[in-house]
């Protein structure tokens, strides 16, 4: 089991070190993601960093995140992305 860390560097690049900090406070994340699109622009499986958390992310792992909003802008999109993580077995824990 590995604690995943995902999260969302706005494109100013202001957010990067409060999410380090909020999540690092959270757990010790062992694998870190993040991305640095408009998140509107980009449905969640198609962030690079995501992406790439989907691929590493196993059956009994758990992501953490600052908060829900940071994997999906619409209840719709949310609902797929916690649809794709249950079925890999990942539980997701929201810091907010």
């Amino acid at each position: 089991m590995s604690t995943l860390a995902y999260f969302y560097i706005g494109a100013d690049g202001q957010e990067t070190m409060p999410r380090f900090e909020v999540i690092g406070e959270a757990d010790d994340a062992v694998q870190w993601y993040a991305d640095m699109v408009l998140m509107e622009s980009v449905p969640a499986q198609e962030r690079p960093g995501f992406a790439e958390l989907l691929k590493f992310a196993r059956k009994g792992d758990v992501l953490v995140v600052t908060s829900l909003d940071r994997l999906g802008t619409s209840s719709t999109e949310l609902l797929t992305v916690f649809q794709v993580l249950e079925a890999k077995g990942v539980t997701v824990m929201s810091i907010r």
